[in-house]
């Protein structure tokens, strides 16, 4: 090859197969569940790159080759492209399914060895090419992608054009978590606001519980426990900075039906239940959000592998926070639609982050509950920083923060009721979605909140602050077979866990609570104990719950206890450390704390919980007197 024409040729082959490559990882991801559109963008973002190689590869062939002797045969170079395809498209894929964070042992032998076979790969490829007449290979690569691209169009063509057929023997499952929904805020909970009228009919049609609890009021906690079964003691999850353990006998409920042959999806909200943080584990389809505010194209584009790559390196940092229910939506309705034909039962969890801070609903939805309302609060993270860091001087309450005026507190409680009324008409989207294709009948739906959500009842706004009921009270309504208990029967967030797995059909004998059994409570498991990591831990045993606060340096450790049937606000302190029935639940709780190792100089001690707090929060937890 002695003319430029080669340089063009190599060029043109070059940018087919980075095309045609990105057409193959696009559709990978497209019968993974993702939206048709990712193929297209999957195309572009690899012959970008093939283009950018391509412009280099000639440049450096131009400027360095020596005075007065041709330039090399430029399709040897075709090799490293070869093998560079193969660590992005195959490597990266491996990874993402099979090996764990990216500094693990076992990903960086993994990756060594991935590395060493794409340096083979391109060394044969290149010889390979070197051999070929560059017009043919261009002819070749050019039926190859025709052929690929027609496939893709049938199955697209024949995926729109089936009806979803509704499984035959198992129940699908979907297991939706409203994070941050306060139970005593919705309708189906006596609230006199109109905030959930989709849920309450939900809950008036099926299974309503009124005396289940969260083993603690944060996000990646109560999600690690409601995915495992095991409490934040075993798991080692007590903060949203926390990574779900890669302890293969600490298998989630997507790897359990992932094995019984269910198809799994997971759509995250939040950045802290992503995939860096391993709560993928067990999906076959983990979508999550990914660009803050950005579109639909943007948020998918991070799943395309040149782009995770990057992201997965931490050379590339996705930006997002959070995305609506909304946007949860269309992506799991893309998914759903991807399984036409497919007469598996699936999985999937659906999680809705808009009931959270800020309480910022688009205006129209708080204006519902405070219309009249002129004030200057915008619902922002600052406003509600600066009322909690008054908690003090505001006696938990009892008077005004600062800069504020009680039609300022009641526009924020508004605020947040109008995050609710938003995300009920997307849970009312999601059931007649499920409705219209034919799949209600045969689809056991769980809803759960993680937590609650403080309002300025004691002097703040927010969560994990306290264990007061409307924190670890959980909104529950279920939709399924086989349930045997009585609405008011005391559950923990795990008791949906064992649900899951005995309808599924992969619970032990011994059965769960919510279908009549699991009687006896296993000390190492008891639903009803909760904890504010670093602060305090309580007991419930029907009707009182006891609470275990540590106060700080050279306070030592209080207690509090509540008739939570009759002083549900927990404004009536029963405790009194010379009588007997106060003694017993103090005993009982020190034992389990005590059996479990889980009271908090025990937990700093385990291994990994130090890994999850940055030093610096270490010191100053330290200062503060919390860990003692």
């Amino acid at each position: 090859m002695r003319h430029s024409g080669a340089f063009i040729g190599v060029f043109v082959f070059r940018l087919l197969l980075w095309g045609i490559v990105g057409l193959l990882d696009g559709a990978y991801l497209y019968r993974s569940g993702f939206a048709p559109h990712l193929m297209l963008q999957s195309i572009v973002v690899y012959a970008i790159l093939g283009a950018a190689i391509g412009v280099i590869a000639i440049l450096l062939a131009l400027l360095y080759r020596p005075r007065g002797e041709r330039a090399p045969d430029p399709r040897r170079s075709l090799g490293w492209d070869v093998g560079l395809l193969f660590l992005i498209a195959v490597g990266f894929r491996i990874n993402e399914l099979y090996l764990p964070a990216i500094g693990d042992p076992k990903s960086v032998i993994g990756n060594v060895i991935l590395v060493a076979a794409a340096v083979v790969l391109g060394m044969v490829a290149g010889r390979l090419l070197a051999r070929l007449r560059i017009s043919v290979s261009i002819a070749v690569l050019a039926v190859v992608g025709l052929i690929v691209a027609s496939l893709n169009v049938i199955e697209i063509r024949n995926r729109n054009a089936r009806e979803l057929q509704p499984t035959e023997v198992r129940q699908n499952i979907v297991l939706i978590t409203l994070d941050t929904v306060r139970a005593d805020h919705l309708g189906c909970y006596g609230y006199e606001r109109d905030t959930s009228p989709n849920l309450d009919e939900f809950a008036a049609e099926n299974t309503l519980f009124s005396n289940c609890r969260t083993p603690m009021p944060l996000t990646s906690p109560a999600h690690a426990s409601l995915f495992s079964g095991e409490l934040p003691h075993t798991l080692g999850v007590f903060t949203n900075i926390s990574q779900y353990p890669s302890d293969a006998e600490l298998m989630t409920l997507a790897e359990e039906l992932d094995l019984a042959q269910y198809r799994t999806a997971g759509f995250p909200a939040a950045v802290h239940l992503g995939s860096r943080f391993n709560f993928d584990r067990g999906f076959e389809v983990y979508n999550e959000s990914t660009v803050l505010n950005g579109p639909d194209w943007l948020q998918s584009a991070y799943r395309l592998a040149p782009v995770a790559i990057l992201s997965r390196l931490g050379i590339v940092r996705e930006t997002y926070l959070a995305r609506n229910s909304r946007q949860v939506n269309r992506a799991f309705l893309h998914w759903l639609d991807s399984l036409q034909g497919d007469k598996r039962p699936f999985f999937c969890w659906v999680h809705y982050f808009d009931a959270h801070s800020p309480y910022q609903p688009p205006e129209e939805y708080w204006r519902r509950y405070d219309a009249d309302y002129q004030g200057n609060v915008t619902g922002s993270r600052a406003e509600i920083d600066l009322i909690n860091d008054q908690l003090v001087t505001t006696g938990g309450g009892v008077a005004l923060p600062d800069g504020f005026t009680q039609e300022d507190i009641d526009n924020l409680v508004a605020r947040y009721d109008g995050e609710i009324r938003y995300q009920d008409e997307s849970l009312g989207e999601l059931f007649d979605a499920l409705r219209d294709r034919g799949l209600w009948d045969d689809t056991a739906i769980v809803i759960v909140s993680d937590h609650g959500e403080g309002m300025y009842d004691d002097g703040y706004f927010g969560h994990n602050f306290t264990l007061r009921e409307y924190e670890i009270r959980l909104a529950c309504a279920i939709k399924g077979p086989g349930i045997d208990c009585d609405e008011n029967r005391p559950l923990g967030i795990t008791d949906l866990t064992h649900y899951i797995r005995e309808i599924a059909g992969v619970d032990p004998p011994s059965g769960c609570r919510i279908t009549g059994g699991r009687e006896m409570v296993e000390p190492d498991r008891n639903p009803f104990v909760s904890m504010v990591f670093l602060r305090s831990h309580c007991l419930i045993d029907g009707p009182y719950k006891l609470i275990r606060t540590w106060e700080g340096e050279g306070r030592g450790i209080s207690y509090s206890l509540y008739n939570i049937e009759r002083d549900p606000a927990g404004r009536d302190d029963l405790y009194d450390p010379a009588d007997e029935f106060s003694l017993g639940m103090k005993a009982e709780l020190q034992q389990w704390l005590d059996e479990n190792d889980a009271d908090f100089p025990s937990l700093i001690a385990k291994e990994g919980t130090l890994e999850s707090v940055e030093p610096e929060t270490l010191e100053m937890l330290r200062s503060l007197g919390y860990l003692y």
